[in-house]
């Protein structure tokens, strides 16, 4: 097999660069895409030529393959985490879930079995999402940034504002919106789908948590 794309090694991890050569291979600034992996899952991915597919909220790796005589596109985040129904995995009705909603993020710290629920409530940020990032949102009547948590199990929602007039300018309540989400993910922790979570405890915890 002739190999199409090229690896660039970095400390643990490989860059994997696309053959396409289009408009849709360069980000919005002007960057060329990549697939990341962890350097243990070399080996087991260098075996495919990999190529670029648009997905609705993001970009995939995906390989063409022969199976029963047809071919078939396996996507690489689930080749690494060997659930691919086309080289054999039986489906259990969950999905992987990139933490990031970077489809091109296939390192194994970025991926995630979760239920489909948590799927859909880890899907990328809104078209009409004005910030850029995922979870905050601005309301042009009432001039504030919202910070939103969303929980399925149990079913809940916590969401935080910060007020434009009590900073000195929007973009400095955006920067406020945007550390406060940060330290909630990295000190108490974000997953959607968490069956064992209190909600009054974790709504305690994100009140007692102040933008920094």
């Amino acid at each position: 097999m002739t190999q199409i794309n090229k690896y660039e090694k970095f400390g643990d991890l490989y860059k994997i660069y696309f053959a396409e050569t289009g408009t849709l291979s360069f980000d919005e600034n002007g960057e060329r895409r990549f697939a990341l992996i962890d350097k243990q899952d070399y080996e087991t991915v260098r075996r495919y030529n990999w190529h670029l597919r648009r997905g609705r909220n993001t970009f995939y790796a995906t390989a063409n393959v022969r199976h029963n005589g047809k071919s078939n596109a396996i996507m690489m985040h689930l080749l690494i985490l060997g659930r691919s129904e086309i080289l054999g995995f039986k489906n259990d009705g969950m999905v992987t879930d990139h933490h990031d909603q970077n489809g091109l993020n296939n390192t194994r710290n970025n991926l995630r079995v979760a239920t489909k629920t948590c799927n859909q409530i880890n899907t990328g940020k809104a078209k009409n999402n004005a910030s850029g990032h995922n979870g905050i949102s601005f309301n042009n009547d009432r001039k504030h940034w919202f910070v939103q948590f969303k929980f399925a199990k149990p079913a809940f929602q916590y969401t935080k504002s910060f007020t434009v007039s009590m900073y000195p300018s929007k973009e400095a309540a955006f920067g406020a919106a945007v550390r406060f989400r940060k330290a909630v993910e990295k000190y108490i922790g974000y997953n959607p789908d968490d069956a064992k979570l209190d909600p009054s405890k974790m709504v305690e915890k994100l009140k007692e948590l102040k933008a920094m």
